[in-house]
């Protein structure tokens, strides 16, 4: 999933693409994909700089007796490349409602330390993206969730 959604954003130019955040997402079980992911932190560095915000997911948490990776590994990689880093577990649904609000989070700290010319051009897409935002939270609640419409406290990535 990693490679066709970054080979997709390769093909364009990245510094007009109008999204606020990547995610980077590895198996935690899996070393080639965490090497691919330290790939593209380091391509969407380069390309998009330090104005766009980056989250590398440590997935499949759940399984800690597949883990060839450590949580430590993760986050140097996420700290090398000035990223928040978080593990998950998409089956469990296992802080996945925290990493939804630290990418709202991420996106708005960068936001703020945008200049003042550009927060002016991009204040109109955040308004739009508000609405986004919350309609994909509520999507994904669903298939996390089910229908049991429990909801979970959150707490901000740190």
């Amino acid at each position: 999933m990693v490679i066709h959604c970054f080979l997709c954003i390769q093909q364009d130019n990245m510094e007009n693409l109008s999204l606020d955040a990547f995610l980077v997402v590895y198996s935690i079980t899996d070393r080639s994909s965490f090497d691919l992911a330290v790939e593209v932190l380091k391509k969407l560095r380069e390309e998009v700089g330090a104005y766009k915000a980056i989250i590398l997911v440590g997935n499949k948490s759940d399984l800690v007796g597949k883990r060839t990776l450590s949580a430590d590994e993760g986050r140097a990689a996420a700290d090398g490349y000035d990223c928040k880093y978080i593990e998950t577990s998409a089956a469990l649904n296992h802080r996945v409602d925290e990493l939804l609000v630290g990418i709202h989070k991420q996106i708005m700290l960068k936001f703020q330390s945008v200049s003042g010319e550009d927060q002016n051009n991009h204040v109109t897409k955040l308004k739009t993206r508000k609405n986004s935002f919350k309609k994909t939270k509520r999507s994904l609640e669903n298939i996390f969730l089910g229908s049991s419409g429990k909801d979970k406290k959150t707490e901000n990535l740190r």
